[in-house]
């Protein structure tokens, strides 16, 4: 990785930990990626598992900028899964309209892609339908989170 600079490894490495497990509920995620990247990086010498952990650590945790870069399009990447795939009848489509925005939000490439992801969020949990209870909630969590004129 020579000229890449020192946190190039994190694009690399980011996801190792979701090689062993499958979904997880996000309040598991981090510990169980985690572990399991432990496990992976068993065969390695010390220093390139240490320093595997270590670039791992600094993504999830988001300590850098270099890991925040990486972290936006990873969120992006499950809106799309989540506007692209089959959800449940219960789907929470506006908990997608702030879930990792202050990641997307920091690269004006990445804020205007987000935007034209969260305008097609906001048409499927219109089809989707629900009760107008649902409706009235989802309008209610859009206002909050891009308030009328923004």
């Amino acid at each position: 990785m020579a000229g890449c600079g020192p946190r190039a490894g994190i694009v690399l490495v980011h996801d190792l930990g979701e090689r062993l497990g499958s979904d997880v509920p996000s309040t598991e995620q981090d510990a169980v990626e985690r572990r399991d990247l432990v496990t992976i990086t068993e065969s390695l010498d010390g220093p390139m598992r240490e320093r595997t952990i270590a670039l791992w650590d600094e993504y999830s945790q988001a300590q850098t900028a270099e890991a925040r870069a990486v972290k936006a399009p990873d969120k992006l990447e499950t809106l799309m899964q989540h506007r692209q795939g089959e959800n449940p009848p219960d789907f929470d489509h506006a908990f997608n309209l702030h879930y990792g925005k202050h990641y997307t939000d920091a690269i004006p490439f990445l804020q205007s892609v987000r935007e034209q992801i969260d305008a097609q969020t906001r048409q499927r949990a219109v089809k989707s339908g629900g009760s107008r209870f649902d409706v009235i909630a989802f309008c209610y969590t859009l206002a909050l989170v891009r308030p009328v004129g923004a």
